[in-house]
């Protein structure tokens, strides 16, 4: 399985749900403000899943989504999973677009009080 996963500025939302899933390859899509924590997350996983850096536009979502089609594209007939969680609102319409075109399932990390789900 692929799991895209969207950076945002704090990193549990992405490595958590990684771990649980084990995904063969993690694209970490953020933008060049996130490109640190999106380096310190690959830099996490890696020993465990295989990690892809993809840097995407952070507001414009006709950018955002075209860039993830073109990534898409290059995995075809595997199966997809997108983590919503993280990056901005643009980047989470784009891809909630892309996996519900693919039919793909997505994860979203949801704290309250002190629990995670």
């Amino acid at each position: 399985m692929i799991l895209f996963s969207l950076i945002g500025e704090q990193p549990a939302p992405n490595l958590l749900p990684t771990r649980r899933l084990r995904p063969d390859l993690v694209v970490l899509a953020h933008t060049a403000r996130t490109a640190p924590i999106a380096a310190n997350l690959k830099a996490l996983l890696e020993p465990e899943c295989a990690c892809r850096l993809c840097e995407v536009d952070p507001y414009e979502i006709p950018k955002i989504y075209n860039h993830l089609v073109r990534l898409v594209e290059g995995f075809s007939g595997q199966p997809l999973t997108f983590n919503l969680t993280g990056g901005t609102k643009p980047m989470m319409l784009a891809a909630y677009r892309l996996a519900q075109e693919h039919g793909s399932p997505f994860v979203y990390f949801q704290t309250e009080g002190n629990r995670s789900c």
